[in-house]
């Protein structure tokens, strides 16, 4: 018999449902891929559309990035058997943080295994016990554990709300160490985009740091593709940027790209960094091969696909009578929420959508607020009109299906 403590944590809400869908065979998540991630995959046996997927840019099976992994394993190994601190500093690293600076236009940038780790690693080294975070209420898990760590005081803000935000922060000027304030570009399960200019001009006259996550805008936003702060125009006013590789990018891994001193005190006191293996030889030669692709002419025809993808999608979704919940307030998304309420009507018409040859992406409580529950569906620069035809069908009939759960 497993300890308490086993039985206690497997006891939970979310653990128990995962582990009774998967007993039932209806469980939208921890499903198998068989092949690359593409417009479609072989999951479990059968060929499906993809749409819960973030290849946004459609480089995950770019011949040209999955030719720099194997160069990237053939010049240097599976692995790099240490941290970055120590023996696991290989030229790759160097390479693409010189290649993100440059694209960035910055002094400097410094690469993460992960997205979670740079965000987890970088708030904790930047922030202590005396100084206070202000968070939007759906920043990610990373942002809200690498707050944790530091032991800062955390005080939330309406999701999106310019107005909560300025009553928060005077809240927050109350105490006697520095803030920052972190949001995401793009938020990654409501598809929606920060009001990024206002608050910006909010932070400054607080005098409040800025951190931007572009975990999700990263590729698609951007006259240089470069997220959501260059398209709202405040790159230069962002104190500290970070970015996937794991997107949009087609790989794994995060980054944070600024002035020098930033990283000169990441890479003495971020945790994540200083005591995980760093990435492996293959994730890094292929992150930046699509980042060179990202940077180039490509990469803009890439981005403008994405956005007429996902604005044709939405308005065949609007033509079968099926709503769209992001709030964009006018601007386009590739991530497309589709808002159902219930856990189990979700689970019930994400299995229907399955049926019907397509997947989509499911996202709960705690990825977002009680009652909430939604179908993520997510464009992809290889998407062909007919998928999101027929996807805008499946979703429909599949909603049809479940109307009385």
């Amino acid at each position: 018999m497993p300890h308490k403590i086993i039985q206690r944590a497997a006891a939970r809400h979310l653990p128990k449902l995962i582990a009774e869908l998967k007993r039932k065979e209806q469980s939208p998540f921890m499903r198998t891929m068989q092949s690359e991630t593409g417009a479609s995959v072989m999951l479990e046996d059968q060929r499906v559309l993809m749409f819960g997927s973030n290849n946004y840019l459609g480089l995950a099976a770019d011949s040209r990035v999955l030719h720099a992994a194997n160069r990237g394993i053939h010049e240097f190994g599976s692995a790099t058997t240490g941290s970055r601190l120590l023996n696991g500093s290989v030229r790759l690293h160097v390479d693409i943080e010189e290649r993100i600076a440059q694209w960035y236009g910055a002094p400097a940038a410094l690469a993460f295994t992960s997205g979670y780790t740079a965000n987890v690693g970088t708030i904790s080294a930047l922030m202590s016990r005396r100084d206070t975070v202000v968070v939007d209420a759906y920043a990610h898990a990373s942002i809200i554990d690498g707050v944790r760590l530091s032991g800062a005081r955390l005080l939330w803000f309406d999701h999106n709300s310019v107005d909560s935000l300025r009553t928060v922060l005077a809240e927050a000027k109350e105490g006697s160490g520095d803030v920052l304030v972190i949001v995401d570009g793009l938020y990654s399960m409501e598809g929606s985009l920060s009001p990024l200019a206002d608050i910006v001009d909010l932070c400054k006259q607080n005098g409040a740091a800025i951190m931007v996550d572009e975990a999700h805008s990263l590729g698609i936003y951007g006259e240089n593709r470069r997220g959501w702060a260059e398209e709202c125009g405040v790159l230069d006013d962002v104190d500290v940027l970070m970015g996937s590789l794991s997107k949009g990018l087609g790989s794994t891994g995060g980054f944070i790209v600024g002035p020098e001193e930033l990283m000169v005190a990441l890479r003495g006191s971020a945790r994540s960094f200083i005591f995980s293996t760093s990435a492996t030889p293959s994730s890094v030669a292929a992150a930046n091969e699509a980042i060179r692709i990202t940077m180039s002419d490509e990469g803009k025809v890439l981005a403008a696909n994405v956005q007429e993808s996902s604005r044709t999608l939405a308005a065949l979704l609007g033509e079968r009578g099926v709503k769209v919940e992001s709030n964009t307030n006018g601007q386009w998304s590739p991530i497309l929420p589709v808002l159902i309420g219930s856990e189990a009507r979700t689970i019930a018409t994400w299995n229907e959508i399955l049926r019907g040859g397509a997947y989509v992406g499911v996202a709960m409580h705690p990825a977002v607020p009680r009652d909430r529950a939604l179908l993520r569906v997510c464009v992809s620069a290889a998407h062909s009109p007919d998928d999101l035809a027929k996807v805008a069908d499946v979703i429909r009939n599949a909603l049809d299906a479940t109307a009385d759960l």
